[in-house]
């Protein structure tokens, strides 16, 4: 697939989803901590993530891609090696 270039980067949802997967882990050990399955603490929190994932999606994502396309050229270089990382079959070096 890499040879026929069959993939197509898009920054702002690398951008996105990078970000997306730390704001997810922090609401899912948050709403983790609040008891078990099934309880009313635990349910509400659910519930709260519900609207705030709404929120975020519809009202905040826009926004954000706005302050992105505003930062383009400043995140050009890191792009272009997100761009090179996530069209490849390769791993990151670890540090």
């Amino acid at each position: 697939l890499v040879a026929l270039d069959a993939v197509r980067i898009k920054p702002f949802l690398v951008t996105t989803d990078e970000r997306g997967n730390f704001l997810f882990s922090k609401w899912a050990h948050h709403i983790d901590s609040k008891g078990p399955k099934g309880s009313v603490a635990r349910n509400r929190w659910i519930k709260a993530f519900k609207y705030y994932l709404f929120f975020a999606i519809w009202i905040i994502a826009p926004l954000v891609f706005v302050v992105f396309l505003l930062s383009y050229f400043l995140r050009l270089k890191k792009m272009e090696e997100d761009k090179r990382y996530y069209s490849s079959v390769e791993l990151r070096k670890a540090l």
